[in-house]
């Protein structure tokens, strides 16, 4: 029965969907046998046409485990294993171009050598690849990739006498303070385990168990979800276009007029959510036009007396989006809900139903922006959830009340 020994393929569209969440292009080459000859054909292949060669399995010690004498002999290892829980056996190694171009030159290509294990494969994907792929996308160097906050545990963790442990978990905010739950079993095979965390908590290398109430490092990881990665104009907003006047029509116009006639009526939605939102609105409103260039910024703002009130706050972005106001044809270019959302059940109800409406898409690197532009006033921001997309030609952003202007602003 050939069905027998067969598992899950989880690891390739996961890997597919983190590339695209990281914000790079990625180049599916399917799934190649344990066998010498294969692997280094393919893996010369990928090394042709990507920047980055990421693969999955085959890199412990097995009698099948080829990938880190073969990286060895296309090019240099610098490690081979790690110190760290889970992801041990992950191997990071630079290659030359097989074949370098006036393009290319003799750049060298990075690769890295993932474990099989699909909770490996994802923690060391988020800790070592997405750092490697903004440095090349152009973050400055240096700069955080994930905020590093103080987390109380819910619960008792066992430690790891030998290796750190990043453990997978839910943050939340409560009391003042950020406390982290486990996602449960932490087995490097068990894939349930990152199904829906937002941070990884560092566990040190120790004997014992941390009891609950306990302070650990975690590490805050975007929540940019699945949306499909819509990347925005050069600009930050959707295009508008503006029609463009007859011939007749431009001569008869004087030089000052033909000026006037090429400004484009920017809008801006602001919906304010709850209390929170409201005591925020005047500041967000002044750095708005203060960051824009042009005067004609319009702010068209909408209140809604209740954080809960899911048919409220959609009803004003959707009114913000149809395209129609009170004096005649409208359109924003960005629609902005602010708020004090958190990670709670009713929160979580109004983000769902903002999700349906984002019926262009999502835009998940919008929102990483937004949370990183947030995390720059306060590590809170990480605890919005944050979501982006398009909605009739409009940018629909959620933002925190307690970093409003500098998440409009970016």
């Amino acid at each position: 029965d050939e069905r027998r020994g067969q598992i899950v393929d989880c690891n390739r569209p996961m890997l597919l969907a983190l590339v695209e969440e990281a914000g790079a292009e990625a180049v599916d080459l399917g799934i190649v046998c344990d066998e010498p000859g294969s692997l280094r054909q393919q893996l010369l292949a990928a090394l042709q046409s990507a920047d980055i060669v990421v693969t999955s399995g085959g890199v412990s010690r097995g009698s099948r485990d080829h990938m880190k004498p073969l990286l060895e002999e296309l090019g240099q290892v610098h490690f081979g294993e790690m110190c760290m829980k889970p992801g041990k056996p992950t191997t990071f190694a630079t290659v030359p171009s097989p074949s370098p171009t006036a393009h290319s030159g003799e750049r060298h290509r990075l690769a890295f050598a993932l474990p099989g294990n699909p909770v490996s494969c994802f923690v060391t994907f988020k800790l070592l690849v997405v750092p490697a792929l903004e440095q090349m996308l152009g973050r400055p160097s240096g700069a955080a990739t994930y905020a590093r906050v103080d987390a109380e545990i819910a619960g008792p963790i066992e430690m790891d006498p030998v290796r750190p442990e990043y453990h997978r978990a839910l943050a939340r905010w409560s009391d003042g303070k950020i406390v982290a739950e486990s996602t449960g079993f932490q087995r490097s095979s068990r894939i349930a385990s990152v199904a829906g965390t937002n941070c990884f908590l560092e566990i040190p290398k120790r004997a014992g168990v941390l009891p609950k109430g306990t302070i650990v490092k975690a590490l805050m990881l975007p929540s940019g979800g699945a949306g499909s990665g819509l990347w925005p104009d050069p600009d930050g907003y959707p295009n508008q276009q503006v029609p463009a006047a007859t011939e007749t029509q431009a001569s008869s116009r004087s030089p000052d007029a033909s000026l006037a006639s090429c400004t484009v009526r920017q809008m801006v939605g602001i919906v304010a959510v709850g209390a929170e939102g409201d005591a925020v609105v005047e500041d967000l409103c002044a750095s708005l036009r203060a960051s824009v260039d042009f005067a004609g910024l319009e702010l068209l703002t909408r209140r809604c007396a209740q954080a809960a009130a899911v048919q409220e706050v959609c009803g004003a972005v959707t009114d913000l989006t149809s395209g129609l106001g009170p004096q005649g044809p409208q359109r924003c270019a960005l629609v902005l809900v602010v708020s004090a959302l958190g990670l709670g059940s009713a929160d979580a109800a109004v983000i769902s139903a903002l999700q349906v409406l984002l019926v262009q898409g999502e835009a998940a690197n919008v929102a990483d922006l937004a949370r990183r532009a947030g995390l720059s006033r306060t590590p809170l921001a990480m605890l919005a959830p944050i979501v982006a997309g398009v909605r009739n030609g409009c940018l629909v952003v959620t933002v925190p009340a307690v970093a409003a202007s500098e998440c409009a602003v970016a």
